[in-house]
């Protein structure tokens, strides 16, 4: 009976002081992040799920198998539902995209039942018309696991 109540001081101790441990660890992190306040102005509905970026005057979207572009009020200006044409190895997903200096960086590979299969590409398109314009920055997923082992 001695031993279940000492058990049981412990861990009342134990959890106190996580409690109080919890309380002071976050206090001095709390006053030195800024104070900020995100309101929801509006929401637009877009084609995609992929990934989104932006030059400052437009919206570029990816969805799985397509590339969008939008104006800032959520209209699209240009669709491209085929967007691997042209590329010199085989895709069917797209995943995220970025734009810097004037080309979206598209990143695609083949998809299978969840996995990607064959070859992991980041591709260059022409934010203008969504097309291919390079297809230069190809990457081998057994390259990237050379060089990083513990990638998955």
């Amino acid at each position: 009976m001695k031993l279940n109540k000492l058990t049981i001081m412990l861990g009342a101790a134990v959890m106190a002081n996580a409690a109080l441990a919890n309380q002071t660890c976050e206090a001095p992190y709390r006053s030195a992040l800024p104070a900020y306040t995100y309101k929801l102005d509006k929401v637009l509905e877009v084609n995609g799920r992929q990934g989104i970026t932006t030059d400052g005057k437009y919206l570029y979207v990816s969805g799985s198998k397509t590339l969008s572009k939008y104006d800032m009020d959520g209209k699209l200006i240009k669709e491209n539902k085929d967007p691997f044409v042209g590329y010199q190895k085989e895709a069917n997903h797209i995943g995220d995209i970025d734009i810097y200096n004037n080309e979206l960086y598209v990143s695609s590979e083949w998809f299978d039942a969840g996995v990607g299969k064959k070859t992991f590409k980041l591709l260059i398109h022409d934010p203008d018309t969504l097309a291919l314009k390079k297809d230069q920055l190809i990457l081998i997923l057994s390259q990237v696991k050379s060089k990083f082992p513990a990638s998955p």
